[in-house]
């Protein structure tokens, strides 16, 4: 049975399950959050654990369900656009991957970690052009994405690609 608990012995759970995520121990964050049901302070903070803590574990669903409650109410919150995404993407809807960090980059154009990641689920979509564009201006951002490069396998479609090696190439000569 769900227990109600006052606002700092949620504060706590909610501390002790954010500790075990960072401890790798996604199962033991879950259990403690079971515990509780959100509280309207607590409302984000809890599905942004339970998100986590699911994307952990390899549950893409049920963390993309927890990522739109958090969007919800906070419709433009970085992690939680950038989660859902993720899930999506092993759930193998490229089209909300892309419409989030469309929704990302227009609230937080600041961020290159959104714009690489448009770049990526672009290339996946075999959006060859539009992944080119935000690839480069990923990079321009912020070049430490250049060391990434060759491990993404998210480019592997466009790797033979004369303008993504020149891409590459030219700010691997700047990094």
């Amino acid at each position: 049975m769900t227990k109600i608990y006052s606002t700092r012995q949620v504060a706590r759970i909610l501390e002790h399950a954010r500790g075990y995520l960072m401890l790798d121990l996604p199962e033991v964050a879950l259990d403690e959050l079971k515990n509780i049901r959100y509280t309207e302070h607590a409302r984000s903070d809890f599905h942004q654990l339970m998100a986590a803590a699911h994307r952990e574990l390899r549950h893409y669903a049920e963390s993309a369900v927890h990522y739109r409650i958090v969007l919800q109410h906070e419709p433009h919150q970085l992690d939680a656009l950038l989660g859902l995404a993720w899930s999506e993407k092993r759930i193998g809807r490229l089209d909300l991957c892309i419409e989030c960090m469309l929704l990302a980059i227009e609230h937080h154009p600041e961020e290159a970690i959104a714009v690489y990641n448009l770049a990526c689920y672009y290339a996946l979509n075999q959006q060859e052009e539009e992944a080119l564009i935000w690839l480069r201006k990923a990079f321009t951002m912020d070049k430490k994405y250049v060391a990434y490069i060759d491990a993404e396998t998210d480019f592997d479609s466009i790797r033979d690609n004369q303008e993504f090696r020149d891409i590459v190439a030219e700010f691997r000569d700047k990094a």
